[in-house]
């Protein structure tokens, strides 16, 4: 496996690189033994972990050497962002916090292990914006991980879940290349977010994998009727933690659900998700392997959140890579150097994989999207995910 030195040579963001390395702390501060990817330069002993946020008048100042408990910095649109590890990453912290231009520094903590890489990063974010408003000093926050977010959370009975449609579009000829199946809640005010905590509270409580199995049965019924009436052939996605590939009856289970309902398994894409720790990263290249070798579609959802890390991308044999919305948002209003969803979408064009963008809003991103030779996209500007009855009109 490739270090992220390599990474980094190959022109990759700066703020995914910062991503993969932060899950490797994580992976590390957990003792997990097996680490999705290699800790080349964190070692196991460096049990804190903390992300620390600074936000400067000037963010074009040099930045100051830093030893030790400094693993990598990112500098950004909206601050700078520092991974620190070791027993002295607090008192680095303060020291960078209180470097010249500094108006806000916010410190996440990791606190009960394994915490969500996008926990950490939001909290830093959340932690320097208090910081901005008291005038400047150091604020932290403790990271307690996705269990404590959504204990609280209740699981709705299986006849109040939906399932919503979000049409894929190429971004070459504007035609209709795949759908992606959402799970939604009966009387959602807002049909275009899942309600908050609902796959890790079905993770956490241990019914992933029946909620998985309800939404594949109700997905391939819905294409079915579709398909009778003269519905577009194409593949539907439908969200698959890599947890449950530790399960040696999921291939089997899918493909008779696939079968029954008439279908085959090239109807299917299955979007590799991960909001918590995986386990080994060899099991999921065989269990991946396992399940393209049946016909299924392979496509990493949300690249650059949660533990989707460029490692796992390279390791697993895929079809496509989604890009995650927050690296498409400002594409198009980048200036003098490459945006990073065209630096993602070279890099995975180098891999042999296909790149879809999330998340895209105005027209002017899919023309730069275009430009750069990313495949397809989805998002609000061509609307919102759709009730299955309302789908072909559409």
């Amino acid at each position: 496996m490739n270090s992220l030195g390599d990474l980094a040579e190959r022109s990759l963001p700066d703020r995914l690189i910062f991503h993969d390395r932060l899950v490797s702390a994580l992976l590390a501060a957990s003792s997990s033994r097996h680490s999705v990817v290699e800790p080349s330069e964190i070692s196991s002993k460096d049990s804190n972990v903390a992300v620390l946020h600074v936000l400067r008048d000037d963010e074009h100042l040099p930045e100051r050497p830093i030893a030790g408990p400094v693993k990598f910095c990112s500098r950004g649109g909206e601050g700078t962002r520092y991974l620190l590890t070791g027993p002295d990453a607090r008192a680095v912290a303060h020291e960078i916090a209180t470097g010249p231009a500094v108006r806000g520094a916010g410190l996440a903590i990791l606190g009960q292990p394994p915490a969500e890489p996008d926990e950490l990063l939001q909290l830093a974010w959340q932690a320097a914006q208090r910081s901005c408003r008291v005038g400047g000093t150091l604020e932290e926050a403790v990271a307690d991980g996705p269990r404590f977010a959504c204990e609280h959370f209740e699981l709705p009975a299986w006849d109040h879940f939906r399932v919503f449609y979000q049409p894929q579009f190429s971004l070459r000829d504007d035609s209709i290349r795949g759908v992606e199946a959402l799970v939604r809640t009966k009387g959602c005010e807002d049909a275009r977010r899942a309600p908050q905590g609902l796959l890790l509270a079905a993770e956490f409580s241990g019914q992933l994998g029946r909620l998985t199995d309800w939404t594949l049965r109700a997905v391939c019924a819905q294409i079915s009727k579709w398909r009778r009436n003269g519905g577009p052939q194409v593949p539907v996605s439908v969200n698959l933690s890599m947890n449950l590939l530790a399960d040696p009856h999921l291939l089997s289970r899918l493909k008779s659900t696939v079968l029954e309902a008439g279908l085959r398994p090239e109807d299917i894409e299955l979007e590799l998700t991960e909001r918590s720790a995986p386990s080994s990263l060899p099991q999921l290249a065989a269990r991946v392997d396992e399940l393209r070798g049946a016909g299924f579609r392979l496509c990493l959802d949300d690249l650059g959140t949660g533990f989707a890390t460029v490692a796992v991308m390279k390791a697993l044999s895929l079809d496509r890579v989604k890009i995650d919305r927050s690296y498409v948002q400002n594409c198009d209003r980048t200036e003098g150097a490459p945006s990073e969803a065209g630096q993602i979408v070279a890099y995975c064009h180098g891999l042999g994989l296909q790149t879809v963008a999330e998340g895209i809003e105005r027209p002017g991103q899919i023309a730069h999207l275009r430009d750069m030779g990313c495949d397809l996209g989805q998002g609000f500007h061509w609307g919102p995910p759709l009730p299955p009855e309302n789908f072909p009109a559409f």
